[in-house]
């Protein structure tokens, strides 16, 4: 009995384990759910067969019966949901659907314009290739052209330049035939004067003579040596009478002293024009060679702005001390706009300046103490030493300065007043400097010196028209003077007379000793008279 109830409780393992493993041979949660139905309806016909043959299900078993019909009661509350939730993922799906078509739509319609963009942007890029090329070649024809035209520009300027340059060789040229011509007129003139004062001095000699021989005894001798008319060029004639002694001298000019001199000359033995290269090589050399003198004497000469600091290196280049007369050099080369005086600023403000000051006291106290007396200061000369011409000229210098030292500081220190009365004072200045500006330009025909001779603080200097001239008191920040004396502390109208270790001219290298001879035996001639 123990044997068969084994095999018969053997037998519901096998059945179990069948269905068991029938309802797991499922490939899907479908097929595993329709084997669990089936199992949960055969469960109830398996315990009553069971039952019936007195099998006692174990524990485990059991257990394993209760967790698969909790499990099953689960799968079929899953399974309500999801039927419920079927239509709303139907739905979904469909309206995923619609989506889907309605995106499958728009990218072919973008794939369709995406096709198009191309084709559209090569017939633009083929355009713009088109018009690019056109106006490439627009260019290079203007570009052409432009370049021919100024390729003539150029050979007109090179042309003209040449026309200019042999024009002002040609004037040059005439220039120096005229001054050759009236130094030739001037000679003759004052040979033909001379020539008749001594045909006037010989017809008086004449008479006197005739006089003498028909007062003359009988007896007397005849009279020796050479008749007057036959008077030696290079001594006095005297002719003496016998009554009272009386004599009678004629000076000969200087052309019947000298037969043999072909050119006249200066109190110096220097011609009065230019030098020719001959005389010129002749002068004794200098501490900077005359071939690096500023500007060029017979040729223009190339200079770098640098060499020739504070000049225009485009104005020496383009002329030669040869070319320059006396206006050119009172008007362009006297002196150096701003050198040593500002240009003018614009008028201030009467608030901005002390106009208080100036009343008739403080300017009767002013010009009591003659402010002017401090350019007197006197300053040894930087370019030159004073013997030769250059002695000359410092006496020339000193009298003009002396004579106008007053001017020269109302000048740069004149208080605002009418610019007819400024212009006046300035013109009467002028004139006397005029002259000196002459003897300076006859240093420069004579290889004595060159322009750098103005830049020596030995000079004072006129403002040209547009510098500083009119004073305003008090008018640098934080100037409060008390009267005009105080507000005279104003160390750029003085010319540096009061600071002379501050004078720009001593930062320029060449100028220190410029035109002192380097040769101890050769020295400029010596100033006579």
């Amino acid at each position: 009995m123990v044997r068969r109830r084994t095999k018969t409780c053997g037998t519901a393992p096998r059945v179990f384990g069948y269905a068991t493993s029938s309802g797991g041979s499922g490939s899907s949660a479908r097929g595993r759910g329709q084997c669990r139905v089936a199992l949960r309806a055969l469960l109830p016909a398996h315990l009553a067969a069971a039952s019936s043959f007195g099998v006692i299900i174990p524990p485990a078993t059991a257990r394993r019966i209760a967790d698969l019909e909790s499990q099953f009661a689960r799968s079929q509350s899953d399974l309500q949901v999801a039927r419920d939730h079927q239509p709303s993922l139907a739905s979904e799906l469909r309206e995923s659907a619609t989506s889907h078509k309605a995106a499958q739509a728009e990218v072919d319609r973008l794939e369709a314009t995406i096709e198009r963009k191309p084709r559209r942007f090569r017939t633009l890029r083929d355009n713009y290739e088109r018009r690019l090329k056109d106006q490439v070649s627009t260019l290079d024809r203007d570009l052409l052209q432009a370049s021919q035209r100024v390729r003539a520009a150029i050979s007109q300027r090179d042309q003209a330049r040449a026309e200019r340059i042999a024009t002002q060789d040609r004037v040059s040229a005439a220039r120096d035939t005229i001054a050759r011509l009236e130094k030739r007129i001037n000679q003759v003139a004052k040979s033909q004067k001379s020539r008749g004062d001594l045909e006037l001095a010989l017809a008086a000699l004449q008479q006197e003579r005739d006089g003498l021989k028909s007062e003359r005894p009988a007896s007397s001798p005849p009279f020796a040596g050479p008749p007057p008319d036959h008077l030696p060029r290079s001594a006095r004639s005297t002719a003496k009478g016998e009554h009272g002694g009386a004599c009678l001298r004629v000076q000969l000019p200087m052309w019947a002293r000298i037969p043999t001199l072909s050119r006249a000359k200066d109190q110096f033995g220097m011609p009065p024009g230019p030098l020719s290269d001959t005389e010129l090589a002749d002068l004794p050399p200098t501490t900077v060679p005359r071939s690096e003198w500023t500007p060029g004497y017979r040729a223009r000469r190339r200079f770098r702005s640098h060499d020739i600091v504070p000049w225009s290196a485009q104005d020496i280049r383009q002329t030669r001390i040869v070319e320059i007369d006396a206006d050119m050099f009172f008007h362009h080369y006297a002196k150096l706009m701003e050198w040593l005086i500002p240009l003018h600023h614009s008028v201030p403000l009467l608030g901005e300046w002390r106009d208080d000051l100036v009343d008739e006291s403080n300017v009767r106290d002013l010009m009591e103490s003659a402010p002017w007396e401090i350019l007197a200061a006197k300053i040894d000369p930087l370019t030159f030493r004073g013997r030769g011409w250059f002695r000359r000229m410092i006496r020339l210098y000193a009298f003009y300065e002396d004579e106008h030292l007053q001017a020269y500081w109302d000048f740069t220190h004149a208080f605002p007043v009418s610019i007819a009365k400024r212009r006046a004072t300035s013109t009467q200045g002028r004139r006397p400097g005029k002259s000196f500006l002459q003897e300076v330009l006859i240093g420069l025909l004579r290889g004595y010196c060159d322009l750098d001779l103005l830049l020596d603080p030995f000079f004072l200097h006129f403002p040209r028209p547009g510098e500083v001239g009119a004073w305003y008191p008090g008018i640098e920040d934080g100037a409060d003077p008390a009267d005009l004396l105080e507000a005279l502390a104003i160390s750029d109208g003085n010319h540096y007379r009061d600071v002379p270790e501050d004078h720009p001219a001593l930062g320029i290298a060449r100028l220190p000793g410029k035109f002192v001879s380097s040769s101890p035996d050769r020295v400029l001639p010596l100033c006579v008279g």
